[in-house]
């Protein structure tokens, strides 16, 4: 009996270490040269030359409307920010964006409700599997080119559509296309501390990549977590709360986050974030402007242009922010932030906390039904205090 438990919790722990190696693997699903016998053999199909044409022309024009008016803004703009951790809850894949605007931070913690997924074994994957799953990683790129966010309801059509096509996927495809080497994926999971173990579990919520750019030395961590952060939900990951309050020196950042933290069941993770963070950076679907407006625990920052929030939002306007980011009076952004992602229409706020600024424990109540609702109407915000 013993030994057979031992055999078992083997055969779990290789199911959660991917053997191939994970910088072959990124290249290959980013359709990029390869080195592996193993691989290279697949990059002479003309369907993965067809990959690599249709990423390179997709990247070019990223790198082109958006990559690189971004990272000049941040260079300008962020470069105090971000130095140890980037938090990115609501971020699923996207590390694009965390290293675009946070580039020198040491880890990067995502959350998300997207699959991990699977990566290329390309040694035992079949060719056929292989290059069909490259057509699913096409496949779940289409918003983040075009509008620089992934929407939920497409994320869940397309992400998991194949293996390659889940969140270490996308976010290896991502690293590599980016300048970055990837060392090592492996599945983990919280303990109750919050401190990253192996699995003890078949399908464990969390991922764990460690990547450096090319050519420099600096490993860095990033951390995937999946699964619900509503009130009640979150309440149950007791090693997720303990791991987040770990973190020191953290920049919280929020883009196309769905407005969720305007409500009362969802009011613990802004909570988590508001006490965690030295800065935050988001657009207004993160937390409420009234959090930060005339605070004198943040010193805010205001870019770019606010009328009003997408339709689907439409009672999520904040009428304070318009007015205020209008004083600020700079030049519109020339790249996509949120929603609002044509070139010039888009916001930013960048709260960064006061030296010496305290700000209470998070008190967490675990429940959907109590806390602050914002709302707004016509040129008034509107807080509700549930019971």
């Amino acid at each position: 009996m013993k030994l057979f438990t031992l055999l078992a919790a083997l055969l779990m722990l290789s199911s959660h270490v991917w053997a191939y190696p994970m910088g072959e693997a990124a290249r290959f699903l980013a359709g990029m040269e390869l080195k592996e016998d193993s691989a290279v053999a697949l990059s002479k199909s003309p369907l993965y030359a067809r990959h690599k044409e249709l990423l390179d022309r997709s990247f070019a024009q990223y790198m082109t409307k958006n990559f690189v008016p971004a990272r000049d803004f941040a260079s300008k703009e962020l470069s105090d920010l971000g130095h140890e951790v980037v938090f990115y809850p609501f971020g699923g894949p996207d590390i694009l964006n965390a290293c675009i605007f946070l580039p020198s931070a040491k880890t990067y913690i995502l959350l998300g409700l997207e699959d991990i997924g699977g990566l290329p074994d390309l040694a035992a994957d079949s060719p056929d599997y292989a290059l069909k799953g490259l057509e699913a990683v096409r496949g779940s790129l289409v918003q983040i080119f075009g509008m620089n966010f992934f929407r939920v309801l497409s994320m869940r059509q397309e992400v998991g559509s194949h293996p390659y096509a889940g969140v270490a996927g996308l976010i290896m495809m991502f690293l590599s296309r980016t300048g970055y080497e990837v060392l090592s994926a492996r599945r983990i999971e919280l303990s109750s501390s919050g401190e990253v173990i192996e699995p003890t579990s078949e399908n464990p919520r969390g991922l764990e990549i460690q990547f450096r750019m090319r050519g420099d030395s600096l490993v860095k961590n990033l951390y995937y977590f999946r699964g619900d952060v509503s009130d009640s939900a979150l309440a149950k990951r007791v090693g997720l709360i303990a791991f987040i309050r770990k973190q020191t020196g953290m920049t919280t950042f929020l883009k196309a986050a769905s407005y969720l933290m305007y409500e009362p069941y969802f009011d613990d993770m802004r909570a988590l974030i508001l006490n965690g963070s030295d800065a935050v950076i988001e657009d207004l679907s993160g937390i409420p402007y009234h959090y930060f407006a005339r605070n004198e625990r943040w010193q805010v920052a205001l870019y770019g242009r606010y009328d009003k929030p997408i339709d689907g939002f439409k009672d999520r306007c904040q009428p304070d922010f318009a007015r205020d980011v209008s004083l600020f009076d700079r030049p519109p952004l020339d790249f996509s932030f949120g929603y609002e992602y044509r070139t010039g229409q888009s916001h930013m706020l960048v709260a960064r906390k006061r030296a010496g600024a305290y700000v209470p424990p998070p008190e967490l109540d675990g429940v959907a039904d109590h806390g602050e609702k914002t709302r707004c109407k016509g040129k008034r915000v509107q807080i509700e205090l549930l019971p």
